[in-house]
């Protein structure tokens, strides 16, 4: 499978004669002036490559305000893009400045997909003979393509506008915006932030997942948590000790939880309500029919879950913990399965807490809330308090 990735950028609107129906590019519209785009590389690239047993990294220096290093770790599945672009010269009204991954090799229709807020993926249809701008949609963490074959997906490490470029077969990105005049909708101001006397270096990540069709969404959902949800990094100078004089001082380890969680469900909230109260949330990250295994339903036993303390109660609340579940009475709705006559849905209220007490199932894309409480306050004065 061939892909080409470059930097190119659109260049915002601007007329010499001035009129009151103009419409510029700025903070809240895209106008670009052309269709197409022009190249960021002065075709001079600066290039330099390293090889080492954890990975292989190209630096490529494309010009003065922009550069990217690309890296393929061992023993994984994507190619990591780490881009630096700015401060974008003030020419021609400035640009506007995308990352272009080109598909040379699609086999059939294109469908074009993007995630909803990180979680469902819903398709994109470009319809005929639309602007360049109106192609553009939210990309919250990704952006995918795929024909009768294969699978094409950028994860992005921010939200981003993303498009489908039919007429080059290419996924954009736009990464990085700096406009001399104002689109005059809000902000009476150009987009041209600066810093330190010069325009906004911006940095970030693009991480391109190549494959099958139907065996690639659970390397890229895995993939996604795992660059989404990275540990903070925190370091603590050595004054007048050793290494191994402060390992014995002080607790170098320190984990909330007795064992990991199934690789399809995330502890999305653990937080401290009152004394002895925990509010917590856990979510099924995989859609229906992703995956053959991690998009079935899976069970998690909550008292085998956090190591400081045991649960004395559990009690399930609405997503925003402002009521509980069992005091909340919605509309049965009618829904069809195909052809046949409307079926009755309700809301499923139930957790396993007689047999299997304090067990919850999650379903596919399901969040579930609790409100727990707990029988240690020592911990939660001193760790959260």
């Amino acid at each position: 499978m061939h892909v080409n990735q470059g930097y190119y950028a659109y260049l915002p609107y601007k007329n010499s004669v001035s009129s009151s129906d103009e419409q510029f590019s700025g903070h809240y519209i895209f106008r670009p002036n052309y269709e197409y785009v022009e190249e960021v590389s002065t075709y001079e690239f600066d290039i330099k490559v390293f090889k080492g047993p954890i990975v292989h990294e190209v630096q490529v220096k494309i010009n003065e305000w922009s550069s990217q290093i690309i890296r393929i770790y061992y023993n994984t599945d994507y190619i990591e893009f780490d881009w630096l672009i700015g401060d974008i010269p003030l020419s021609e009204n400035g640009k506007e400045v995308i990352s272009r991954f080109e598909i040379e090799d699609l086999k059939g229709n294109a469908a074009v997909f993007t995630d909803s807020n990180g979680r469902e993926m819903i398709s994109r249809k470009k319809a005929a003979n639309s602007p360049v701008a109106a192609t553009f949609y939210p990309v919250t963490s990704k952006i995918t393509i795929t024909d009768d074959e294969n699978q094409y997906s950028v994860l992005t490490d921010r939200p981003q506008g993303g498009s489908w470029n039919e007429k080059m077969q290419s996924i954009e990105l736009m990464i990085h915006r700096r406009i001399t005049s104002s689109d005059e909708k809000g902000l009476l101001e150009a987009l041209n932030e600066n810093a330190f006397g010069k325009g906004l270096v911006v940095r970030g990540s693009h991480y391109l997942v190549i494959g099958k069709v139907g065996r690639q969404n659970s390397v890229e959902r895995l993939l996604a948590r795992q660059k989404y949800l990275q540990p903070c990094l925190f370091f603590s100078p050595l004054e007048d000790v050793s290494f191994l004089e402060w390992r014995d001082i002080f607790k170098m380890e320190y984990s909330g939880l007795k064992a990991a969680l199934p690789n399809n469900v995330n502890l999305l909230t653990v937080e401290p309500l009152d004394k002895g109260t925990v509010l917590i949330r856990l979510e099924h990250v995989f859609e229906k029919n992703e995956d053959k295994k991690l998009s079935q339903p899976v069970t998690v036993n909550l008292n085998h879950l956090f190591s400081p303390f045991n649960i004395t109660l559990l009690e399930e609340m609405t997503l925003g913990a402002n009521l509980p579940l069992s005091e909340l009475h919605r509309m049965d709705w009618k829904y069809y399965v195909g052809s046949q006559r409307p079926n009755t849905y309700s809301f499923d209220i139930t957790y396993e807490n007689s047999k299997h007490k304090n067990k919850i199932k999650l379903y596919p894309m399901q969040i579930r809330t609790f409100i727990i409480k707990v029988n240690d306050n020592f911990f939660l004065q001193n760790l959260f308090l």
